[in-house]
């Protein structure tokens, strides 16, 4: 009986943190909604909400476009590309895992991505839902990362490989693992951040939790710095919601600030590119008429 009314509480925790996110995730959207009528005098299409697999979907939505708001507030440029490298009103969300297209796919049917400038010219793109490359078994292996962050070049290196599995494995600088959960995570979690971090050899990896994970996560993870795989690899997590069931304030805003630094001091700015990796990552732009 008590496990019972335990997973009822469960359940209606879960309910009512999903209205929450559908309210902030709409929020976030009205905001870059503003940006693109503000930037182009054209009306944007945002289809993120109802179009996918549930709540973990969402939540990586929400993640996706609080960390573009906050990251376009550290002073980088922060706007909506297709595969063909073009810039684009509309954005849409990757519905399920799947491989980082490349310039000659066909932006009218691949998932969008965030391009972000420094004003350096530094560039990178903000992708999710797509797999990277496992360093340390045979060729062929990815693994799915549900938020990553990587630099122009290292995108246009994971679309070369996962078209031909040849070539340098490319990683991301940063991997992030979305997890919505009625339940505190367990050290199950911990073993798999573990991995991936070992596996792609991203500079930062974060787990953002919706609740509280257990202790033994956060054990595994303050670990991950030590891992030897050639990177040294940080580590972070972030909880969405607090105890009594609201959303922290500004939650992803000092992952947005770590993010930036990190940006800023480690990957080189945009140059000396070969033509097919210009047209990867170029500021074209698509032309549509206004709505």
């Amino acid at each position: 009986m008590a496990r019972t009314s335990k997973r009822k509480e469960i359940a209606q925790r879960t309910e009512k943190q999903k209205g929450v996110l559908l309210e902030n995730l709409k929020s976030a959207l009205q905001d870059l909604s503003t940006e693109i009528r503000e930037r182009t005098g054209h009306k944007a299409s945002l289809r993120p909400i109802l179009d996918y697999d549930g709540n973990g979907k969402l939540f990586e939505a929400l993640i996706t476009f609080e960390l573009r708001r906050d990251i376009y507030q550290q002073g980088f440029e922060v706007w909506i590309h297709g595969c063909d490298g073009v810039e684009c009103d509309n954005f849409v969300l990757r519905g399920s895992p799947g491989k980082i297209a490349g310039p000659d796919g066909d932006p009218k049917q691949e998932p969008t991505h965030f391009r972000i400038v420094a004003k350096d010219g530094r560039a990178f793109e903000m992708h999710n839902s797509v797999e990277w490359p496992d360093h340390h078994v045979e060729k062929g292996l990815a693994h799915e990362i549900d938020l990553s962050i990587a630099s122009s070049t290292e995108c246009a290196a994971l679309s070369h490989w996962v078209r031909t599995k040849e070539g340098r494995l490319p990683r991301p600088s940063i991997a992030i693992e979305a997890k919505f959960r009625g339940r505190g995570l367990n050290k199950a979690l911990g073993r798999e951040l573990t991995g991936l971090a070992l596996g792609i050899r991203a500079k930062q990896v974060a787990l953002i939790s919706s609740n509280e994970p257990d202790q033994s996560v956060g054990t595994q993870m303050a670990a991950i710095p030590s891992i030897e795989n050639g990177v040294g690899t940080k580590a972070r997590i972030v909880t969405y919601f607090k105890a009594d069931g609201k959303p922290k304030s500004l939650a992803f805003y000092d992952l947005a600030v770590m993010i930036v630094e990190d940006l800023r001091l480690n990957s080189p700015p945009v140059t000396g590119f070969s033509s097919k990796v210009v047209k990867a990552i170029g500021v074209k732009r698509r032309k549509s008429a206004p709505q």
